[in-house]
């Protein structure tokens, strides 16, 4: 399945896990606007192994932040002459090919907890953890607030280290 959008005047995506699809058309993301200037924005989207990640076409200016593109064969394009993308701290990561890679790009693993099962939060190792840039988006897709550590986590998940204390018994007189 392909996630088509024909995209009103202003349109957000934030905090979305896009994972394993596949179409004729990519399988990510295609935004694109018959008959207006449309602008889209996509802030901490965590993106596997679409085909294509996110495709921008006709008369669409696409902002990407804090986003994350692993595995796919082409991560960010733009179809169309017309269509402006501007991207930044993109992390990308195993793909045949970024494309688009904007301004502030991160490379390195994310470290996903157990992406065969389905489960795309970045563990301790994740190079997402700290790499991202200050924005509106105060949550992860969780609930958990943003951000959970020194700074904003790039992709859906904001890291949280968890510190356990050891529980110690002991008999008074």
């Amino acid at each position: 399945m392909s996630i088509n959008i024909t995209l009103p005047p202003f349109t957000s995506l934030s905090n979305n896990i896009l994972a394993r699809n596949r179409a004729d058309t990519g399988g990510g993301i295609r935004v694109w606007s018959d008959w207006h200037l449309s602008v889209i924005t996509m802030t901490h989207n965590t993106m596997v192994d679409n085909g294509t990640g996110v495709s921008v076409g006709h008369h669409v200016t696409a902002t990407l932040v804090n986003d994350m593109f692993v595995s796919h064969t082409l991560a960010i394009t733009s179809t169309d002459p017309v269509g402006v993308v501007l991207i930044d701290h993109a992390l990308f990561w195993a793909n045949d090919d970024d494309g688009l890679r904007g301004s502030a790009p991160v490379n390195g693993a994310p470290d996903f907890v157990a992406p065969a099962k389905d489960d795309y939060h970045i563990g301790p190792g994740s190079a997402a953890i700290d790499a991202g840039v200050r924005t509106d988006v105060t949550t992860d897709i969780d609930g958990d607030p943003r951000p959970g550590g020194a700074g904003y986590d790039i992709g859906a998940d904001e890291f949280y280290r968890k510190l356990c204390l050891p529980l110690v018994v002991k008999t008074l007189p």
